[in-house]
């Protein structure tokens, strides 16, 4: 996962606001997203190689995020995979704090990751640092962005760019999916002054386009005080064209969620499987 952008009870109609695009290695094999067969109240893309999933969701409101670190020194040796930090959070029933002390104590197991969760009341992050110490901290209520740029030197473009046109949105009364897939499909914002280092040109592209290496899925999922809740993906080919889009509403049955704040969630989609 290359790009997110989380909007956490920034606005009282949706506490939750989750956008982000995959890219990898178009030869990677992967699943799409779906509801586990093995873990049946979760949703989520699966990497076919590990099992691992780059972003997943509980019924529950268990949630997690996995983005890999440009920036973090290469470790030698064998290494976890990173999507399995996303896997073990969804599908398990630790606490927060306990798991994120764990996953401190092993870091040196995985390569240069940055870690979002949350268990419905709180949302928690992780990094690998370039220098290999890893960093923790909880989420304010507001508006935050990510990406494989870690905490090397300024923020990229497309960073800010999802930070401020993600804000724009939730000014407005009623959120438009549709939006906020278009936030995802922005293909160049304005580049830095300085020419960009050999390898990073991605840094201004939200979307990424490429024969080998590219924008392989984005996501969207909504979340309003009641716990009603949609997950939706669109999958690209190297092309960037449109290959396939699914997208499911769910009831999150966790009072963290409770709220009498009317349900601004309109829009229709298939039903979850009971």
């Amino acid at each position: 996962m290359c790009l997110v952008g989380i909007a956490w009870h920034a606005h009282p109609h949706w506490p939750l606001v989750l956008l982000a695009n995959r890219d990898e290695l178009h030869r990677r094999p992967s699943a799409a997203a779906a509801w586990w067969a093995e873990a049946p109240d979760v949703v989520g893309g699966r990497d076919a190689v590990t099992g691992g999933s780059w972003q997943a969701m509980h019924r529950n409101g268990r949630f997690a995020v996995v983005i890999n670190l440009a920036s973090a020194d290469p470790r030698p040796g064998q290494h976890q995979p990173r999507g399995a930090l996303v896997r073990e959070w969804v599908t398990g029933n630790a606490e927060a704090e306990p798991y994120l002390e764990r996953t401190w104590a092993t870091g040196a197991a995985y390569r240069g990751f940055l870690l979002l969760l949350s268990d419905g009341a709180h949302c928690y992050g992780m990094s690998s640092a370039a220098n290999g110490i890893p960093r923790r901290w909880t989420l304010s209520p507001g508006i935050a962005a990510f990406s494989n740029d870690g905490d090397a030197g300024p923020r990229w473009p497309k960073v800010a760019f999802l930070e401020q046109r993600l804000g724009r949105l939730l000014a407005q009364r009623e959120l438009d999916q549709a939006a906020l897939f278009d936030l995802l499909a922005v293909r160049q914002v304005p580049p830095p002054p300085e020419p960009e280092p050999t390898g990073f040109k991605v840094s201004s592209q939200p979307f990424v386009v490429g024969r080998d290496y590219g924008t392989r899925s984005s996501t969207v999922v909504i979340v309003a005080p009641s716990g009603a809740a949609e997950f939706a993906e669109r999958r690209f080919d190297p092309t960037g064209a449109l290959t396939g889009d699914w997208q499911t509403r769910f009831a999150i049955a966790n009072p963290r969620y409770s709220s009498s704040t009317t349900d601004l969630i309109s829009r229709q989609g298939p039903a979850a499987p009971a």
